[in-house]
């Protein structure tokens, strides 16, 4: 998630953004919440980003990987997934992990 914001300072990477969907929303996999806050949150500070959820699920964000996303992932993958339906699943369980801290 780090690597989300991080991102925004130099180029789209959406691969970051393919490996949480695939993680979490494709394959399910449930962490707890407060675990994956926890980490972010730490591995923001250890870079020195500002630690906010908000900016996991921005316009700005969503812009950025979707003018890159077929033209990075297409050579690395057979079939890429929609886009719109990936940040989709993204942004419901960004919520999720974020509860509290984001706007629905």
């Amino acid at each position: 998630m780090r690597g989300l914001l991080q991102q925004q300072e130099k180029w789209p990477r959406p691969r970051d953004l393919y490996d949480l969907w695939f993680m979490l929303c494709l394959r399910d996999e449930k962490y707890p919440g407060d675990l994956l806050r926890s980490v972010f949150s730490r591995k923001c500070r250890s870079k020195d980003i500002t630690d906010d959820p908000a900016a996991l699920i921005s316009d700005k964000l969503k812009e950025w990987n979707r003018n890159a996303w077929e033209n990075q992932l297409g050579p690395m993958m057979r079939s890429v997934p929609d886009y719109a339906q990936v940040w989709s699943d993204w942004t419901r369980e960004c919520r999720r992990i974020f509860r509290g801290a984001l706007r629905n």
